[in-house]
């Protein structure tokens, strides 16, 4: 019952980005991959890989797994995903590492961009309006209603060095919560 509509494709490259959003629903990823109309991976936590159903369609088209709180093990993850966006490849992230239960965004954390200055590939920043109220983390089933995936204006890491990374993480959180709050003024329907 959940419909998506995206706003902005435009602003994705043919191949090779980051692409970072908030993350409030169980709906988040599908939303996201269904709007990019090209395959992307995403690191996801380890856990997934215990749920069958998921993990297998998850391994079979290349995501990443990462444990949480392992560095050597995010470092493994990191390493993967630039080698997959030096073959033109998406890399989904969520920079804030959980689905956030309230509108309020969590500290950014900074793999996603030392990621795409590492690779020289340009940052998407994403937005995804209305997602909590219509599937929060918590529930089973989603309500119906309208999702929107926003994908903004691509910034580029070209010319970046690895101490660029927060600047580039401030640069980007703050265009993302600014266009959701923006769009919190406009009820889902």
């Amino acid at each position: 019952g959940i419909r998506v509509e995206v706003r902005g494709r435009e602003h994705l490259p043919a191949s090779g980005a980051v692409i970072v959003a908030n993350h409030r629903s169980n709906a988040d990823v599908f939303s996201i991959m269904g709007a990019a109309a090209t395959p992307a991976r995403f690191i996801a936590k380890a856990e997934l890989r215990w749920v069958f159903f998921i993990s297998l369609g998850m391994w079979m088209t290349g995501h990443i797994f990462v444990k949480r709180g392992q560095r050597k093990s995010g470092g493994r993850a990191l390493n993967a995903a630039a080698e997959d966006l030096g073959q033109g490849a998406w890399v989904l992230l969520f920079p804030e590492g959980t689905r956030v239960q309230t509108d309020k965004s969590l500290p950014w954390k900074s793999g996603a961009f030392r990621l795409a200055i590492h690779a020289q590939a340009p940052v998407v920043p994403t937005v995804i309006h209305h997602a909590r109220r219509l599937w929060p983390s918590k529930a089973l089933l989603p309500r119906p209603g309208t999702m929107i995936v926003e994908f903004l204006p691509r910034v580029s890491t070209q010319g970046m060095v690895p101490k660029d990374h927060t600047a580039l993480r401030n640069r980007v959180r703050d265009q993302v919560i600014e266009r959701h709050e923006q769009g919190l003024a406009s009820p889902a329907s």
